[in-house]
């Protein structure tokens, strides 16, 4: 959950003109990670991550961001 943390932070930060705290910069997966187990959600959260999350190997669509 670190790495989406990370992610989260980048994104929350971005939206204010800030930099990301430089723990999040470090943070990164391997093997990029979705929650999602159906291959079209995965296809829509390779097409739809935010850039913050990407960056970190994480993949969640908009509908995932939604619901948290």
């Amino acid at each position: 959950m670190g790495h989406a943390a990370g992610g989260a932070g980048r994104a929350s930060r971005a939206q204010h003109d800030l930099a990301p705290p430089d723990w999040a910069e470090l943070r990164v997966l391997r093997r990029p990670w979705f929650p999602a187990e159906l291959e079209i959600q995965r296809a829509d959260a390779l097409v739809w991550a935010p850039a913050a999350f990407r960056k970190h190997g994480v993949y969640l669509s908009a509908r995932d961001l939604e619901a948290a």
